[in-house]
């Protein structure tokens, strides 16, 4: 381990610690009030000074947002950090459009093959085009390629066709696309992205999250979520039963059918019906970003994985 690497896990060390001895007193003092079940009825719990020095401040007024709603989460929220949200410096790549253009091909690439083929294949692409005299971000040469060429590093001909368009989309609008990236709703975001053949709507919202670093964004398309999501309530019957019946009014008032409920093979959990995981994330609104990180946490889904 290097010296870098060993003093990051140090400081890690060093920030559960203090965490959790303040979390277990903050935690007692929660409980003694009543928990919140979903709902603003007691004061948000302080964060730790290490946690909120070591995240992003954009993360952190998330996470403030979210223990307001329910401070019952503070627990499960400081029993680490967050890799993924930790501080850094401003990155000049998040101002390039090449570099978006790479997030959304890597996430093509990886598309119903395994994480070691999809590593090998990114491999590949990128050796390519640095030894063509550019890189997977210039989205111009990408669009030019031959397509036999990229077959032959791995990548399927429906893949090959949708990188190719996808590069062809960036260059029609490459005076705005940047400014649309950092401006947009979730709702513009997903209406433009779906239309890029390729991508779904589970590959939109990864990219919102991990790409756009954007705070309102949430999935039920994800089982980690679901399967976070379904924990947490269940270990809260009483928010679950109220849910259920917001949903029921919901459905009558539409006259729609419930969807059935899904039910894991893990007898440690059943999965509850995405309509209501949805109506519960609705209470978290404009942060629901940091609620399916917690139901990742809680889900226990490494991001890192998840991210890459």
């Amino acid at each position: 381990m290097s010296k870098i690497n060993l003093l990051a896990t140090r400081n890690q060390i060093k920030i559960r610690k203090a965490m959790s001895k303040r979390s277990i007193r903050q935690v007692k003092a929660a409980v003694a009030n009543g928990h919140t079940n979903g709902k603003v009825s007691a004061p948000p719990l302080a964060l730790p000074t290490e946690f909120i020095s070591y995240h992003d401040a954009h993360f952190i007024k998330a996470v403030e947002h979210l223990l307001k709603i329910d401070n019952t989460l503070y627990d499960s929220v400081v029993q680490g950090p967050f890799e993924r949200f930790k501080k850094k410096e401003a990155d000049p790549v998040a101002n390039d459009l090449g570099y978006y253009f790479s997030k959304i091909i890597d996430g093509i690439i990886s598309q119903q093959i395994s994480g070691k083929a999809a590593a090998s294949i990114k491999k590949k692409v990128t050796d390519h085009f640095q030894q063509a005299g550019g890189e997977l971000t210039q989205y111009r040469l990408v669009a030019e390629e031959d397509a036999t060429v990229m077959r032959g590093l791995g990548l399927s001909a429906r893949k090959v066709q949708y990188t190719k368009d996808i590069a062809r989309a960036f260059i029609e609008e490459e005076d705005s696309l940047l400014e649309f990236f950092f401006e947009c709703s979730e709702e513009e975001l997903f209406k433009k992205m779906i239309a890029w053949k390729g991508i779904g709507p589970w590959s939109v919202t990864m990219f919102s999250v991990f790409s756009l670093n954007k705070m309102d964004c949430f999935t039920v398309l994800d089982l980690g979520v679901v399967r976070g999501a379904s924990k947490y309530l269940q270990a809260r019957p009483e928010l679950l039963a109220e849910l259920k019946d917001e949903v029921a009014q919901l459905e009558k008032t539409k006259k729609k059918k419930a969807k059935k409920q899904a039910v894991s093979s893990n007898k440690k959990w059943i999965a509850v019906d995405e309509q209501i995981i949805e109506r519960l994330a609705e209470r978290f609104q404009p942060y629901r970003t940091a609620l399916m990180v917690m139901f990742w946490r809680i889900g226990s889904v490494d991001l890192q994985v998840l991210e890459s």
